[in-house]
């Protein structure tokens, strides 16, 4: 295999692994995103209410 084989190898296996970490984040905290979103949405972005409904959302998802 020569040095294009590798780079394309190493390139799929780094995507691969990317996207189960996104995946598996998106899993964990997707309430959480979501309420942060439409709440930046309302307030302004980086606000102090995201910050709290992406923890409050967080912490649902964490009970179920």
């Amino acid at each position: 295999m020569g040095k294009l084989g590798v780079g394309l190898l190493a390139f799929a296996a780094g995507a691969a692994v990317g996207a189960l970490i996104v995946k598996t984040y998106f899993e964990q905290h997707a309430l959480g995103l979501v309420l942060q979103g439409a709440t930046d949405k309302l307030f302004g972005s980086g606000s102090s209410a995201g910050k709290i409904a992406a923890g409050l959302g967080d912490t649902l998802q964490g009970l179920t």
